[in-house]
């Protein structure tokens, strides 16, 4: 999988951006429009009223957008964000430790360092989504919230990856450190 998106870098660049324009927009939207701002909410937020000074209509299309409104599920699928993310990035770092060793790289200095941290990310929000968070029955998101989160967590570890050798130094420990201080804090 890593060695056909290198080969397809550029595709998959423009892809990537591509995928985060169309959420930057998506999230302009949700500012301007009361029933798609409804879409990005979840747990206690999504049951405001939020569509208090719309009128109802009898059209087809308010009918649906009335329907796709409460099309909503529980949050205890928030682990599924994580999970897909822990499956692509780990599979991402395992063929990037096996292409390095294949070719005698030196792992040390040749992995993708964004990567790894964001590896050490998904495993932290996955175990915190376990052992720590406590959804209630009433906790629930939109789909449309769900499925954004799903595709985040899909192209993401792709957007990270970078094949270039490592240079450590004070601009890249400092950052790890900072990374490393704000997991311990939070």
């Amino acid at each position: 999988m890593l060695h056909f998106y290198i080969k397809h870098m550029n595709n998959a660049i423009v892809f990537v951006c591509l995928y985060y324009v169309i959420d930057i927009f998506l999230l302009f939207l949700t500012f301007y429009f009361k029933s798609v701002n409804k879409w990005a909410l979840h747990g206690k937020n999504l049951f405001l009223k939020i569509d208090k000074d719309e009128e109802p209509y009898n059209t087809k299309l308010y009918k649906f957008k009335r329907i796709f409104d409460n099309f909503i599920i529980s949050k205890t699928y928030f682990s599924h964000f994580y999970i897909i993310g822990l499956v692509i990035n780990s599979i991402i770092l395992f063929q990037d430790v096996q292409y390095n060793i294949e070719n005698q790289k030196n792992v040390y200095y040749h992995i993708c360092l964004t990567n790894l941290i964001f590896e050490i990310h998904l495993l932290r929000r996955f175990f915190e989504q376990l052992f720590l968070v406590r959804t209630t029955t009433k906790s629930f998101m939109h789909i449309c919230s769900y499925l954004l989160g799903i595709s985040f967590y899909i192209i993401t570890p792709f957007s990270l990856y970078n094949n270039k050798q490592i240079n450590y130094n004070w601009s890249i420990i400092f950052p790890l450190l900072l990374f490393i201080f704000g997991n311990i804090i939070q």
